[in-house]
């Protein structure tokens, strides 16, 4: 991660008035039903454009009522209300509609729509005999049907695992709303949208799906989908494997989705440079009444607790211990959540860490003040703050 791609920001960001809305792939083909494919689509209202955020099904969340778990769990759990809610408070973003969709119901989707032409990148070839899936592809431009449409997307036996074929699912969604603008198909929208709907379980009537569809029409017009995918690392947690959300970016993820390079970005500030005056005004207290967690950013054993103790030893409050969604930060960082300027400046200068490392969002309902992710340099850190006590 290059800690100079993040700029300071000092205002609020820019509010866009837009539809978000959740579409869960469900792999009804399994004994027990998954929401394997989780997309967030945005339509973007004021410049007509599309975004899609792609989000991990391993990944590990806060879900009401189950704790820290797979966000593929909430739905096995609580279906799409449950999913809704613990995707939106991951995010801090609203969902407004959602849509789960059966994967066999896309094999007669594509069907109606006359089959789809793909770009097979790498030979794909999988058989698992027991769940009567057989998978072989050659690699190039080809025309699959709805059976081989859906073996392609239920394909992840290759490096990239889980990663891979959200990449393939994001390519194959560009080329079926692509094939459905561009070459004729408009006059299937309808039929194409009740291919679906009776393997759709959604909130929006089917007049509402067809006009949702319209406005994805127009975004298609307009520009290319942006896709972007929520930013972490695999883990393995007593033998579980986890996707470990990205704290530190998943605001610039957003951004990306949300605002779709459309002239409506969030405006960059300069750094804040804290005058010597106001820093010896505020030396006393401001930064020791933050509400700070603590995460390793670098995958030494133990070191986020360890740090922990000596903040919390030095009077600062500390909430929460963890792991960082990456461990390969150089440089430790801080995360301002709700810009309170001044006394994050003053947690930095206390604990030896430039300004120029602070992140800041306006995010008032976060329930902690700051995230401090631990780098490659907190050794050094550490020792200038054992040999000159924050007290």
């Amino acid at each position: 991660m290059v800690i100079a791609d993040f700029v300071l920001n000092a205002s609020p960001r820019v509010t866009l008035k837009g539809l978000n809305v959740l579409i869960l792939g469900l792999d009804d083909t399994a004994e027990t039903q998954r929401s394997d494919t989780i997309m967030l689509v945005h339509i973007n209202l004021k410049s007509q454009k599309l975004s899609l955020l792609s989000i991990p099904r391993d990944t590990k969340m806060k879900v009401p009522g189950l704790g820290e778990t797979k966000v593929n769990h909430a739905y096995a759990f609580g279906k799409e209300k449950l999913a809704k809610q613990a995707i939106s408070d991951l995010l801090g973003v609203p969902i407004h509609n959602s849509i789960v969709i059966k994967l066999s119901g896309v094999e007669r989707f594509i069907n109606v729509l006359g089959g789809l032409d793909i770009t097979i990148n790498k030979r794909m070839n999988y058989d698992d005999n027991a769940g009567k899936l057989h998978i072989h592809f050659d690699p190039g431009r080809q025309h699959v049907n709805g059976k081989e449409a859906l073996e392609y997307l239920r394909f992840r036996h290759d490096e990239k695992a889980d990663i891979g074929r959200i990449e393939r699912q994001q390519s194959f969604v560009k080329e079926v709303m692509h094939k459905i603008v561009y070459s004729g198909q408009l006059l299937k929208l309808p039929f194409l949208v009740k291919a679906l709907w009776d393997n759709v379980e959604t909130d929006l009537s089917l007049r509402e799906m067809v006009s949702m569809a319209l406005m994805i029409k127009k975004g298609v017009e307009n520009s290319d989908i942006q896709t972007v995918t929520l930013d972490g690392t695999p883990m393995d947690i007593k033998g579980v494997s986890y996707w470990e959300p990205n704290v530190a970016t998943i605001e610039p993820v957003l951004d990306q989705w949300r605002f779709n390079n459309a002239g409506d970005t969030p405006k960059k500030q300069n750094a804040i440079v804290l005058p010597k005056a106001v820093e010896e005004e505020t030396r006393p207290d401001d930064s020791l009444e933050l509400k700070v967690e603590v995460l390793n950013g670098y995958g030494k054993d133990n070191v986020a607790n360890k740090a922990a103790e000596l903040f919390q030893e030095q009077g600062f409050k500390v909430t929460r211990i963890g792991n960082a969604g990456s461990l390969k930060y150089d440089q430790t960082v801080i995360v301002d959540w709700k810009g309170q300027g001044t006394p994050i400046l003053m947690l930095a200068r206390k604990l030896s860490i430039d300004p120029s490392r602070i992140i800041v969002y306006d995010k008032l309902d976060k329930p902690i003040d700051a995230t401090i992710v631990l780098g490659k340099d907190w050794p050094q850190i550490e020792a200038k703050l054992k040999s000159k006590p924050v007290r």
